[in-house]
């Protein structure tokens, strides 16, 4: 093939050549080869690797993410005991409490402040490092988990919400039971390369706890009713 190039009026030709592997020095032809075998080594390297690094990335990523949401909330709690005592409006005379029920601008405001305290501790985990066996990759349960670890780094993200509630349950004799109730949802996103997963969980904790008394009657009585025949 040829290329025309005008300029001026004049007309330039310049022959390209096509490039042929015969006339490539031995050195060159060699580097080539040892290039193309490096590079395809790589590509079934990591064809084998992905899945389990993504299977213990999640694996990993969950647990963890579990126990810095456990964690965070424990430290909000342990360094917050005021504002679990702001959830319940208690109202009574006399020593005696006639109504227990959430106050909603609390709650507003601990979801707020808790949900941040988590989203920083999920924040400082961002990133962390999977170890994969290098017998894992050949496929082969004869060597699986031997030889030594190929270190890989993982990036974590993830954000939560959290839900009050609150219930009564019997306790016992004129004795009920008044519990707040915090349910914690997290998404965790783990990103590995090109790939992008999701894990999703939730946990249930109690942040407060009342036993109220009723007044005890001071006469019972039993009343058998006949059964008919």
């Amino acid at each position: 093939p040829c290329l025309c190039i005008n300029c001026c009026g004049g007309v330039f030709m310049r022959r390209i050549r096509r490039l042929n592997i015969r006339t490539l020095p031995r050195g060159a032809f060699k580097a080539l080869c040892a290039f193309t075998l490096a590079f395809c080594t790589v590509l079934i390297f990591d064809a084998r690797l992905r899945p389990a690094v993504r299977n213990i990335a999640m694996t990993r990523a969950k647990s963890l993410a579990v126990r810095t949401v456990g964690s965070s909330i424990e430290k909000f709690i342990s360094e917050n005991p005021e504002d679990c005592t702001a959830l319940v409006s208690v109202s009574g005379s006399g020593g005696k409490v006639n109504s227990m029920s959430l106050n909603a601008a609390s709650v507003n405001l601990f979801k707020s402040r808790l949900v941040r305290a988590v989203d920083e501790a999920l924040e400082e985990n961002a990133r962390f490092t999977v170890k994969i066996p290098l017998g894992s990759v050949t496929g082969s349960e004869v060597f699986a988990g031997a030889g030594p670890e190929i270190p890989v780094t993982v990036r974590m993200t993830g954000g939560a919400s959290a839900q009050i509630t609150d219930e009564f349950t019997s306790a016992g004799i004129n004795q009920t039971r008044y519990r707040v109730m915090l349910k914690v949802e997290c998404s965790v996103y783990v990103f590995l390369g090109g790939d992008e997963d999701e894990a999703e969980f939730s946990d249930e904790y109690c942040i407060a706890e009342n036993i109220v008394i009723g007044s005890v009657p001071q006469t019972a009585v039993t009343i058998d009713i006949p059964q008919r025949q």
